[in-house]
């Protein structure tokens, strides 16, 4: 069921007034079979961060990211990352994240190479729209 944030404009200001017909709007993810449970608690996190932001806003990732990549902004900030670790945006772009180092934290590279693209997916099934809010995020098993 396509999730779509409808709003009117009160004073100026925003407001929301329907999502997907008093549902919430939830994008799933799935753990990738063979994953160690390091890998798995590391999926984990990243969706408990995901679900801790603020706000998720479908967003055009290509807009918003920056001309240096996430591990260059990492590494001109001081910082090292271990092997096996990729750059990742803790609030992906896609979902209304910054492209700074304030979100930006190591995370095991197969988890992050396999997150991103299932949320993009996501978006794509459920018929979400830049500007549409996610409710949720949840990981479960792949069957």
């Amino acid at each position: 069921m396509p999730c779509h944030t409808y709003y009117v404009v009160a004073g100026g200001v925003p407001i929301l007034v329907h999502n997907t017909d008093g549902e919430k709007c939830v994008i799933t993810l799935k753990y990738k079979n063979g994953w160690s449970a390091d890998q798995t608690k590391a999926a984990d996190a990243k969706v408990a961060s995901l679900n801790a932001a603020d706000r998720l806003v479908v967003s055009d990732a290509e807009a918003a990211r920056g001309s240096t990549s996430a591990a260059d902004l990492w590494r001109n900030a001081g910082n090292t990352t271990e092997e096996g670790m990729d750059i990742d945006h803790v609030i992906d772009l896609q979902l209304g994240g910054a492209d700074d180092i304030s979100n930006l934290s190591p995370l095991d590279y197969s988890v992050n190479r396999s997150l991103g693209p299932q949320i993009d997916r996501q978006i794509k099934r459920l018929g979400l729209q830049i500007g549409d809010v996610v409710d949720e995020v949840r990981i479960i098993p792949r069957q």
